[in-house]
């Protein structure tokens, strides 16, 4: 995903980004979103970034999946 994200939401080391993608088919426009899911952690001095969950991740996973949804059905409503 080499663009930027229209929004970004974080906790205690999970993060999720939306992206938006303006796609055209038949000759009409529209907007698709997509998440990326992702947690940071630190090897020895290096932080680095993980798609890997752990099992106590899940919780925040979720909370930040709600919060995307929250922010993408406002999206919607505009």
């Amino acid at each position: 995903m080499g663009n930027k994200p229209i929004k970004k939401f974080s906790a205690a080391g999970i993060s999720l980004a939306v992206f938006e993608k303006e796609m055209e088919k038949d000759g009409n426009k529209f907007k698709v979103q997509s998440m990326n899911l992702q947690r940071s952690y630190k090897d020895g001095d290096e932080w680095k970034n993980t798609n890997s969950l752990r099992k106590q991740d899940l919780p925040i996973a979720i909370m930040l999946l709600v919060k995307a949804q929250e922010h993408l059905a406002n999206i919607k409503e505009e």
